[in-house]
């Protein structure tokens, strides 16, 4: 096992979010792995000063004219290509012939997203507005009929550590890609290596370590280990683990709370 500092985790996260909200992947370049991250970043001092230092925000690709989405809501193709990030990203790649299609949700002030990887000669807007024709509110999103069965079938790589932890971050950001209010999730969790100073009066048995950390087992699969804490109720600190075959980057995941907030009488 070895430990992996969360600071470039933290920017991986930052460059994908801004990639994927603001398409700006050509001006952010590889910044992301300088010393200076967002781990500087004030403690705060109480818990209600949680929300404003740590909330991440959504992760919306565009707005939509909400005076023309009908009651039920409206899925429509996003034209943001989600792959574009991975050319900025080291160590992991898009599969030859294979492209990243995402499709988001609109209702109201709420939104989300629905991506798959799709074989290139299916990437027409012929091909996607079919899928758009089956889907059928927030639940039912588009689904390509040709698409790979899990998003990250689409991904080869180096098989460097960096390359599963970024596998790891970029696979919750495009489940999180965009999300907007009740639709949000990952985008309230914050990265981690210690429980914040503000809410350890408040924890019982904080436990000592929480470095991310990276592990390669006997058969050649790999597991990856790091932490979050939720800054919106229910708050609570969760461990994340990815375990990766041998021949890929399709995790099986758990995420494990291991403590929830409690206030003492």
């Amino acid at each position: 096992m070895q430990t992996f500092s969360v600071a470039p985790l933290r920017k991986v996260r930052k460059y994908i979010q801004k990639s994927f909200h603001k398409s700006e992947v050509e001006s952010l370049s590889s910044q992301f792995f300088s010393s200076d991250d967002d781990s500087n970043v004030p403690e705060p001092d109480s818990l209600g000063a949680l929300g404003s230092i740590f909330d991440m925000g959504g992760v919306a690709d565009f707005e939509t004219d909400l005076s023309t989405v009908p009651e039920g809501g409206i899925w429509i193709i996003s034209g943001t290509n989600p792959a574009d990030v991975l050319f900025k990203l080291p160590g992991l790649m898009l599969k030859p012939k294979v492209r990243l299609v995402s499709f988001t949700f609109q209702k109201d002030t709420d939104g989300k997203g629905s991506s798959w990887a799709v074989p290139e000669q299916y990437c027409t807007t012929e091909y996607l507005e079919r899928a758009l024709e089956a889907a059928n509110g927030a639940q039912s999103p588009p689904h390509p009929p040709e698409a790979l069965p899990n998003v990250m079938d689409a991904l080869e790589g180096d098989r460097s550590t960096v390359s599963f932890f970024i596998a790891s971050i970029f696979r919750r950001e495009l489940l999180e890609f965009g999300a907007k209010g009740v639709f949000q999730r990952w985008s309230h969790h914050r990265l981690i290596d210690k429980v914040p100073s503000a809410i350890q009066p408040y924890w019982d048995d904080c436990p000592e370590v929480l470095q991310p950390s990276f592990r390669t087992l006997g058969d050649g699969t790999v597991v990856t280990e790091f932490f979050t804490c939720r800054v919106v109720p229910p708050v609570m600190i969760v461990r994340h683990l990815d375990q990766y075959p041998s021949n890929g980057y399709t995790p099986m995941s758990k995420n494990q709370v291991l403590i929830k907030f409690k206030a003492r009488s």
